[in-house]
Parts: structure tokens; sequence; C-alpha cells
């Protein structure tokens, strides 16, 4: 019924952009010895060519060098700076460090990109200026520097700036498109938007740097948005948890494409927690496969209207 639904509905999209992703390498522990993973979370690519993985299992940070597939590992369950409790979430698409949301040890920690640690922002001791949390959920840099975490205990999002001070927060108070009920991912978007990926809503809930509403992109076309990445110059993909396909949404949020299950090996999408992007290389993180699989998207015609 579902694949119904997508040929019916949004094959005249795909006439606009038609994508094919050819796999192209895995990743797991089966594969690579240097590997530890047992239930991967969360993936980020950064610009530098390198690929980030947290594993709530093993409690760890993995980084994978693009080119050559060199492995360094990170971490281990603690409360150590450098240790983890359940990093739910990591982001490293500003190159420069590594942004990792250390769940139940209820912070923050910054490392570099060789996984070193930097520094810490811990959510119990930001109860100034309404910045405190206990789970975060998720955590995004912005091209500006300051630093967006999901409050695990409400449906908002916290901003905090370039010296970790709390100068705001949003989506738990507006009505209408503001309003966030389960907000899972953060994605930052062109022209300093940032995306929020809400499943309940069933929508990628869009706002500015400062947390004005701009709308909701996807709205009666996916059911449960539980990650997304941006192709550069290319558009945003979202992964569709219950329709278990790939939509490729215009920077201005107009669904361009859409990459159904059948395109991908069997059952690999019904798992996948996030997704990453580097150059034309779609990577998807599968956790209970416990795999990082990459492929390469081959494209005819151009997007419109992006």
């Amino acid at each position: 019924m579902i694949r119904l639904f997508i040929t019916l509905c949004l094959v005249p999209l795909l006439s606009a952009q038609s994508l094919l992703p050819v796999k192209h390498r895995t990743w797991s522990a089966r594969m690579d010895s240097a590997i530890q993973w047992k239930e991967p979370v969360s993936v980020s690519s950064s610009p530098l060519g390198y690929l980030y993985v947290s594993d709530a299992a093993t409690h760890s940070i993995t980084r994978i060098t693009i080119q050559t597939g060199d492995v360094i590992l990170q971490g281990g369950e603690g409360w150590d700076n450098g240790q983890f409790e359940l990093p739910i979430s990591i982001d490293a698409s500003n190159g420069l460090n590594v942004y990792v949301a250390d769940q139940q040890n209820h912070r923050i920690q910054v490392l570099d990109k060789d996984l070193h640690f930097l520094s810490l922002l811990s959510g119990a001791e930001e109860t100034a200026e309404d910045g405190a949390f206990q789970w975060p959920g998720d955590v995004a840099i912005s091209p500006l520097g300051d630093l967006y975490v999901i409050d695990g205990d409400r449906p908002r999002i916290l901003r905090f700036d370039g010296q970790y001070r709390a100068v705001g927060s949003f989506g738990d108070r507006e009505t209408g498109d503001g309003q966030l009920l389960q907000p899972r991912r953060l994605i930052w978007l062109p022209d300093n938007r940032m995306g929020v990926c809400d499943p309940s809503l069933g929508a990628l809930v869009v706002y500015s740097a400062f947390g004005d509403p701009l709308g909701r992109w996807g709205e009666g076309v996916l059911s449960q948005p539980v990650a997304a990445a941006v192709w550069t110059g290319k558009g945003l993909f979202v992964l569709d948890g219950e329709k278990n396909a790939m939509f490729l949404f215009s920077f201005k949020g107009r669904v361009l494409a859409v990459m159904g299950p059948d395109l991908f090996p069997e059952g690999l999408l019904r798992h996948a927690v996030d997704i990453a992007v580097h150059g034309r290389q779609l990577y998807i993180l599968n956790r209970e496969s416990a795999t990082l699989t990459a492929f390469e998207l081959h494209q005819s015609g151009a997007p419109q209207g992006s």
C-alpha cells in the first residue's frame, strides 16, 4: 500500500529529477575490526572528509576517513571528559569541532576533529534564561557559531551563543506552524535557517536562526520524518521512518524526488535512524544491522524551482 501511494501520487515529481542510489560501500564491526558498533544512533559528515558515528551500546564515537577508510575511536561509558553515557546525537558539520549530545550525562561535549576533548555544556548548570536541560535529544552548530539543543523534557529547541550562554528557546510556546510536538533531528539549511524533523507532526518545521517560524515542509507527504541531510547545492534529503523512503526537497520546500524502499537493499530503510551526505554520496545508518552504507547518487535532469 505504501509503495502504491508513492507510485501513484509522486510519479510526476520523479520526472523533474530522477535519482538512482548505487551501493558503494558498507562499514560494520563484521567488516572492520576497528569498528565496535552495536547500536549506532547518529552519523554526521565533516567538510574535511570525515564521517562520525555515535554508538549507544558502546558509548563511543567513531571517526572514519572517507578517502582512506582509516578509523579512530573515542569514548567509552563514564562521566569523565571524553567519556559518554548514551551519545544520542552528533554534529560535525562545521569541520572544526564535533558536538555530542551526551544524553544520560545531561550535557553537550565538544571535541576537536580528532576526537580530543575541548569543553562541555552542562544542562544542569544552565539555569539562567530558561537554558536548563536534562536529556539533550540532538545538537547542531550554526554557521554563525550558535549552538542549538533539543530539550528532551519539553518539545522545544534551546539556543546558546558562542560562549554557551543561553539566549532563548522556541518551539514550545508558538501556535500554528511554529509549535513542536516531538522534535527529533536538527538540520541547518541555506540562508541561516533551521529545520526540525518532527515525526508527530509529519513535517519538517522550518525556523529562522532566532526561532521565528517560517513554515512546515512536507505536510500531507511525509509521515514520520526522522532524519535529514543537506545535499549541497541540490536540496535536502529527509528520511521517512514510516514510509521507508527518502524524499528530496528543494530549499524552498518543494518535493523534487522520492527514493522508495525498492531502490535500496531489503530492510535498510526500515531500521534506518540517521543519514548524512558528503559530495555525491548518501550515507544511511541502520541501527538494527549496525551498519553504515554509502550510496553514489546518480542524477538525471536538474532541480526545478529550487
